[in-house]
């Protein structure tokens, strides 16, 4: 009744028809009021609620809402967290995160959260403690119309393991693509096997550290074989994209076939396979023409952009000038040597302890002892005093 009075003093025209309704802001919304007296602790002169001021509000309790125990469903593969019927990804497996308390919490008006820190309880503290169950205690700042107050919080955190949909597919070796990586049929530099193998895999691995999650998270998994690489995916359309990149960059060609794998629904389900077959010269290989190490930067089609290694501008080559060069290896030739002085300087093989005699420039002005990057070439050494030419390998 007193602040309905005030209101028509201050607004004599005032009549009850013109009396606006308050906008809802939320139920449970108390309007603060200035006058009074708090009904609890007899304070003036204070914002009341209702007939409580803001302290006293705040000793009731029931402002801030927490669960005693909030379960987290994480997948123990990849870390994804279950938020309703969809699967985040996150960090990995058994993670705690504050997200996963304040997403639970609940703060009541007329109370508004200003921020909240956490501690985890240690064992032996009296409070639950284990692999996947926690005990947290919070202290979340809130401010009461002009009052701010503390409000202490305690929860326990249990996660619960529950495999996604996307790793039981993986699990089960489920696929929908496979992308097969081959050398070239007749392959003129007589590149092992095992060497392809080599390169092909670092390949891979350099190019998916480039790509978007999307791409990363539809493989099921890679396999080695006799004949090559494998990779195999759970996304069709993920496939085809990847192959075309790495057709385009890399200079492959690409053979596209179907086979039918069962019935969903009433449709026909396919699985793709993608042949990838790789040129006999590929990005990184190296080659000694005319005295001087060069690598190849480039494949496109039947042409090549090479470089020596001592970081003169690139030239265009044709592929069948190449080839007539002498073939040294690919980027497993890339290894890091001792320099050793003497006459003539060699660099000591990390691995084997052999002494490698350089071919072309020698290194100069270099201590030794220190670690230098060569490219070997038999019980020689190709001193690469430009770097880093093996990044140019890269997707991105």
């Amino acid at each position: 009744m007193a602040s309905e009075e005030r209101s028509n003093r201050e607004d004599p025209n005032a009549s009850d028809g013109d009396h606006e309704t308050p906008p809802d802001e939320g139920e449970g919304h108390i309007e603060p009021t200035i006058g009074g007296f708090c009904v609890m602790c007899g304070a003036t002169d204070v914002q009341l609620f209702g007939a409580l001021c803001a302290k006293c509000v705040g000793k009731k309790g029931g402002l801030v809402r927490l669960p005693e125990r909030i379960e987290v469903t994480i997948c123990p593969f990849c870390g994804s967290r279950q938020t309703g019927r969809h699967w985040e990804r996150g960090p990995p497996p058994g993670l705690f995160r504050s997200t996963d308390i304040e997403s639970k919490m609940e703060v009541l008006p007329p109370a508004v959260l200003r921020s909240v820190q956490w501690e985890e309880s240690k064992p032996g503290s009296g409070v639950m403690t284990g692999p996947s169950v926690r005990t947290f205690n919070g202290r979340a700042v809130i401010q009461v119309g002009t009052t701010t107050l503390e409000v202490g919080l305690r929860t326990e955190l249990k996660v619960v393991h529950h495999t996604c949909p996307m790793c039981s597919r993986r699990e089960g070796r489920f696929y929908t693509a496979n992308i097969q990586f081959r050398p070239t049929l007749d392959d003129p530099l007589r590149r092992p096997i095992g060497e392809f193998k080599k390169v092909t895999q670092q390949m891979i691995e350099e190019f998916l550290g480039g790509v978007s999650r999307e791409w990363r998270e539809a493989i099921a998994w890679e396999e080695e074989i006799k004949e090559g690489w494998d990779l195999f995916l759970m996304d069709t359309a993920v496939a085809k994209a990847m192959a075309k990149t790495l057709r385009q960059r890399i200079g492959a060609s690409t053979k596209e076939s179907a086979s039918l794998w069962g019935v969903r629904d009433g449709r026909k389900m396919y699985r793709v396979t993608i042949l990838l077959r790789f040129p006999a010269i590929m990005a990184g290989d190296f080659f000694e023409r005319e005295g001087q190490l060069y690598q190849v930067l480039r494949q496109d089609g039947e042409k090549c952009r090479i470089a020596s290694i001592k970081g003169d501008p690139a030239i265009s080559i044709s592929n069948e000038a190449l080839i007539g060069s002498r073939f040294v290896g690919g980027l497993d030739r890339f290894v890091s040597a001792q320099f050793e002085e003497g006459n003539p300087p060699h660099a000591v093989h990390p691995e084997s302890g052999e002494l490698l005699t350089f071919k072309g420039e020698v290194p100069r002005e270099i201590p030794a002892g220190n670690e230098i990057t060569v490219v070997v070439d038999g019980d020689y050494a190709w001193w690469v005093p430009v770097l880093p030419m093996k990044r140019r390998w890269k997707s991105h």
